[in-house]
C-alpha cells in the first residue's frame, strides 16, 4: 500500500489531502499538525471526498507515530515553519519522493541547508509551483516557437505579488525552456507600503517587477488599488493568449489581426491535482512539477531582489516573510 505523509494540515495541506482521498488507489495517509482544529478540518475534508478504495487516514499531533519510510512526503506548512517541518520529518522517517509547498523559505540561509539535507537523504524533490502542470499552459507551450521572443505579463489589482510571483517565474521558465539561473532583474519598483497578509505573521506588497532571460521578458504588475481581475497574457511574434481570472476561457489572437478565438478553460484546484502527481510518481518516478533545483533558483533570486529594493525604501527586513 502506498504511504503518504502531509506535514501541515492547514489550508494547503487539507487540499492535498482532499485530492489524495479521491485517489483510485488505496493509500495510507498520515497528516501531522500540532493543531487539533486543523486535524479536525482534515478529517471533515477527507470524509467528504473519500473514494471507493477506502484509503486510511491517520491524524498525528507529532512525528512519533510515523512509519519508518513512506513513498511521498508533502511539506505543506507555512514558509517560516517549513524547514523545521522537513527536518522533523526526516528525524523520524524517510521518503522516496518529496514535494515542498511554495513559498519555500523566508530566510536565504535555509536554501543551502535544505539543499544539503535533500542531497544527504537522497530524496527526489519537487516544489508545488503547479501552473506548468495545467493542461491549458501545456497546450500553449506546445504552440510556442522557442525561436520567437516571448513576453509573459501578469497584471491586476492586489493579486499577491509577494506570495504568487514564484508561480509565474516558474511558468516563464517552463515557456522559454530555460533554467532560471538565466534570469536577470531589469526593473523593480515595489510600493513602500507593506501590507499585513491574511495569514498571521506574513506580509504582502504591490509593485512592478520586470525579469529578462535573453530576449524574453516576464512582467509582474500588481496595483495597490481598484478591482482589476488577474490577467495572464502570453505573447510571441505570432500569437497572443489572454486568460482573465474568473472568465473560464482563454482568448487567442493573431498579432495584427482583429479576430479572436475563445477557448473554454477551467484551471484545476489543488484538491483535484495531488492524486495525479502521485500517479505520475508511481508510474514514472518523476512528475510535471518543477524540480527542487529549478525552484530553488528563482525563489532565492526573488528574495534577494525584493529585500534589496525594500532596503532602498527604508525597510530593513532580514527575511522575506511571505508564504
Amino acid at each position: 500500500m502506498t504511504r503518504v505523509v502531509i506535514v501541515g494540515g492547514g489550508q494547503n495541506g487539507s487540499r492535498h489531502l482532499q485530492s489524495l482521498a479521491a485517489s483510485k488507489e488505496k493509500l495510507e495517509i498520515f497528516v501531522v499538525d500540532p493543531s487539533r482544529s486543523a486535524l479536525d478540518t482534515c478529517k471533515l475534508r477527507f470524509d467528504s471526498v473519500k473514494g471507493e478504495t477506502q484509503s486510511l487516514l491517520f491524524l498525528e499531533e507529532d512525528y512519533l507515530s510515523l512509519p519508518k519510510s513512506v513513498d511521498l512526503a508533502i511539506i505543506a506548512t507555512g514558509s517560516r515553519h517549513r524547514k523545521a517541518g522537513l527536518e522533523n520529518f526526516f528525524d523520524k522517517s524517510s521518503a522516496c519522493f518529496l514535494i515542498l509547498e511554495k513559498f519555500l523559505f523566508p530566510n536565504k540561509s535555509d536554501y543551502a541547508d535544505v539543499s544539503q539535507l535533500i542531497q544527504r537523504k537522497g530524496v527526489h524533490a519537487w516544489v508545488n509551483c503547479n501552473l506548468r502542470t495545467m493542461p491549458i499552459f501545456q497546450w500553449i507551450k506546445r504552440l510556442l516557437k522557442l525561436d520567437s521572443k516571448l513576453v509573459l505579463r501578469i497584471n491586476g489589482s492586489r493579486w499577491g505579488l509577494g506570495c504568487n510571483s514564484v508561480h509565474f517565474m516558474d511558468l516563464f521558465s517552463f515557456f522559454v525552456d530555460r533554467h532560471p539561473d538565466c534570469y536577470e532583474i531589469l526593473n523593480i519598483d515595489l510600493d513602500e507600503k507593506v501590507i499585513a497578509s491574511k495569514r498571521v505573521g506574513y506580509i504582502e506588497f504591490n509593485g512592478r517587477i520586470e525579469i529578462g532571460c535573453n530576449e524574453d521578458r516576464l512582467v509582474l504588475d500588481s496595483e495597490p488599488n481598484g478591482t482589476k481581475p488577474l490577467v495572464i497574457s502570453i505573447e510571441n511574434d505570432v500569437n497572443k493568449w489572454t486568460l482573465v481570472k474568473g472568465l473560464d476561457q482563454v482568448l487567442v489572437s493573431q498579432i495584427g489581426s482583429k479576430s479572436i478565438l475563445k477557448r473554454a478553460v477551467t484551471l484545476p484546484l489543488q484538491s483535484e491535482m495531488t492524486s495525479k502527481i502521485l500517479d505520475q510518481l508511481a508510474i514514472t518516478g518523476t512528475c510535471d512539477l518543477p524540480s527542487w533545483d529549478i525552484a530553488f533558483s528563482y525563489h532565492l533570486a526573488f528574495i534577494e531582489w525584493v529585500l534589496r529594493d525594500f532596503a532602498t525604501k527604508g525597510h530593513s527586513f532580514e527575511d522575506l516573510m511571505v508564504t
